[in-house]
């Protein structure tokens, strides 16, 4: 591969492959490195890995896996990736050691960088360098050696049921359709996006009971995906309804069919919608929630919180793992345990007796 500057400030690529030879002209040298690359692995070459910067790197990966992970999850990572500074996409990969990698890490933290971004990084880098090895242009992977930062422990703390009852009534104030959404997120422990993924024909409104089978994502381009559940198959699972919440539900569809009807529309799939057509934004949902909570005072309490609270309310009742584990959606029970067994303090006061009478 060569690579060379033209008068007029723009870059020509050649590759030289079986004596023929293949050139492409672009706007910057960043540029012409990946095309060469893209055009050596067109042919069946091995790219030059003298060439390949872990910039470079990064947004082949990124490319090369964006139709595999959430779209959310890619958006976190580009927004990374705009983020690294310049000598660090700079570095070549092949010089790339894991203690340079650790000392990095240690020169992004002492800049601002919090722990959680260095660890998405992390996150990040192992696999697009996993990918460099497999395409032959590294022999071993630094990043996976590499010792990340650890997070401060942040102690969850619970959400009260009388603070959960103000946000909910609240809401009725504000859109009764949020505050079915949030009394259904406070009754089942669903996802934010499990919630606005829901059609009617999951909800069986005679039997009082949902089934959970996809996630809503919304990215900054202002696009909807329609993805599994977070723990794919283990999260798509059946939940009965208390009657509160039946009611509820019943009472919410009525209304969105009065209010479509005024609009000319009759029948609606989702659940959750402004126009019939297309879900709630994810962020519609948060943004509401946050004014809500900020006006009456309540800022420890995020989205996300009621799905804690579903959790702790449930544990601290004696029902048994498993089950909660269920409602959750988690993958095992085990994922259940660690996040909520500290929650569990009259279960273990239980056991303590039962050895003391055991014991004498």
């Amino acid at each position: 591969m060569h690579i060379s500057q033209l008068a007029n400030g723009r870059w020509r690529v050649i590759v030289q492959v079986d004596n023929k030879r293949h050139s492409k002209t672009v706007d910057t040298q960043r540029e012409a490195r990946k095309v060469g690359a893209q055009i050596q692995l067109e042919l069946g070459e091995q790219p030059d890995i003298t060439v390949a910067t872990v910039g470079e790197l990064i947004e082949q990966h990124l490319e090369l896996v964006a139709d595999r992970v959430a779209d959310t999850t890619l958006e976190n990572y580009r927004g990374i990736q705009r983020k690294i500074p310049d000598w660090l996409n700079a570095w070549r990969i092949d010089q790339v050691t894991t203690r340079k990698v650790e000392m990095a890490y240690r020169k992004l933290l002492d800049g601002g960088w919090s722990a959680h971004r260095v660890r998405t990084l992390h996150g990040m880098w192992r696999p697009a360098f996993s990918t460099a090895v497999r395409w032959d242009w590294l022999s071993s992977n630094p990043i996976t050696e590499a010792h990340q930062p650890s997070e401060p422990y942040k102690e969850l703390v619970p959400v009260s049921p009388a603070d959960v009852v103000k946000i909910i009534m609240a809401a009725v104030a504000v859109n009764p359709e949020l505050a079915t959404a949030l009394h259904l997120a406070a009754a089942t422990g669903m996802r934010r996006g499990e919630l606005i993924g829901l059609k009617w024909a999951d909800i069986d409104l005679d039997n009082g009971n949902l089934t959970v089978r996809r996630s809503i994502t919304t990215t900054t381009a202002d696009a909807h995906g329609v993805r599994p559940t977070k723990t794919g198959k283990g999260g798509q699972r059946a939940i009965n309804l208390d009657d509160n919440v039946w009611a509820a539900l019943r009472g919410h569809k009525a209304r969105q069919s009065e209010r479509l009807l005024g609009y000319g529309i009759t029948g609606c799939e989702w659940v959750f919608t402004h126009d019939a057509r297309d879900p709630w934004r994810a962020d519609y949902m948060t943004l509401s929630f946050s004014r809500i909570r900020n006006e009456l005072g309540l800022r420890h309490v995020h989205l996300h919180s009621l799905r804690h609270f579903s959790a702790t309310q449930l544990i601290g009742a004696g029902v048994d793992i498993v089950t909660v584990s269920h409602r959750l959606g988690h993958s095992r029970p085990s994922t259940t345990l660690d996040f909520y067994a500290a929650h569990m303090p009259a279960r273990d006061a239980a056991a303590a007796d039962i050895m003391g009478k055991l014991l004498g």
